[in-house]
Formats: C-alpha cells, structure tokens, sequence
C-alpha cells in the first residue's frame, strides 16, 4: 500500500522543481490578463470584461478588433492584439491551438491575399485549428474584422505530433 505524501511534502518538491513558483497560476487558479490597449480599459471594469484569461496551461483570448484603413492592416492589428493578450497571459504564439475570426467583409477571392496571408506573419512553422466567420456587423466602430484565440501554454514547443504541410496543388 502506497501513501500519499503529507501536503506540506509535496508543495516542497513541487516548488523546488519549479512547478509552483510565486507566478505560475497552479491547475485551477484563474488569472485574469489586461494587457494595456487604447480604447478598452472602460470595458474591463464597466462590462466585467477580460481580455484575456489562464486556467492552468489554457489561455483564452477574447475577440480582439482590428485597427487599419484595410482587412490586412486590420487582421495584422488584431493578430498583434491576440499575440499581446498570450504573452501578458504567459503564453507565446506558439502555443496557440485555435483560432476563430469574424469578418463583415469575408471574400472568397480575395482571403488568401488578405487574411491567410497575414496569419502566416504570426504563424509561420505551426498550424492552429481556424474558424472563419462572416458576420454583418462587429461591435467595435470601423473595425471589419475581429479574432479571438485559444493557448495551451507549453504546447508550441513540441512540433513532433505536426505533420508536413501537403504539397502545393500542381498548375
């Protein structure tokens, strides 16, 4: 028969392996982020908003407006917005699993140039799992496209479970 190692025992080794050090939230612990953003420091308080929040390794970031005359310029925005809201979590870029963007103007034609294009800038060596969305209107004035972001802290360290992206189809 196995005991259980006394509490105090186990805080002890967890802290000095660096698995529970003063920072790091432990596996339930919520951590709320308010990394600094013009225009939305209202929204924290008034609302009960959070831009980004961490329960143990998972961060959650909600939908980040973009800023810019134009969809790249916005997506690009929003993207660094989402890229801000993981690191003030603890996480990276890397580490992000899924994403999902809303859009008022979502063209077939032109998304590749637009929007996959400037995803690649953030993601260059990973895949996340997308969802885009076309919508009729975002809350956030002028903005025409919005991304929020699911983060597994950690997880964009291991590429081993990646596959090679498909070759590209033959013209």
């Amino acid at each position: 028969m196995t005991r259980p190692l006394p509490i105090a025992l186990a805080l002890a080794l967890a802290s000095a392996s660096g698995l529970a050090s003063a920072g790091a939230p432990t596996d339930h612990q919520r951590i709320v982020a308010f990394p600094s953003r013009d225009g939305v420091h209202h929204a924290y308080h008034e609302w009960t908003y959070a831009h980004a929040v961490r329960v143990g390794d998972m961060i959650w970031v909600s939908g980040v407006p973009g800023r810019g005359k134009t969809q790249p310029e916005q997506v690009r925005s929003a993207l660094d917005g989402v890229r801000k809201a993981i690191e003030a979590a603890g996480g990276s870029m890397d580490d992000v699993v899924e994403l999902m963007s809303f859009h008022t103007a979502l063209d077939p034609a032109t998304f590749e140039s637009e929007v996959a294009a400037v995803r690649r800038e953030f993601f260059p060596a990973g895949f996340t799992a997308w969802t885009a969305v076309g919508t009729t209107a975002l809350l956030a004035p002028g903005s025409g496209v919005e991304i929020r972001a699911v983060a597994v802290v950690g997880s964009g360290k291991r590429k081993d479970g990646v596959p090679p992206a498909p070759a590209a189809p033959k013209e």
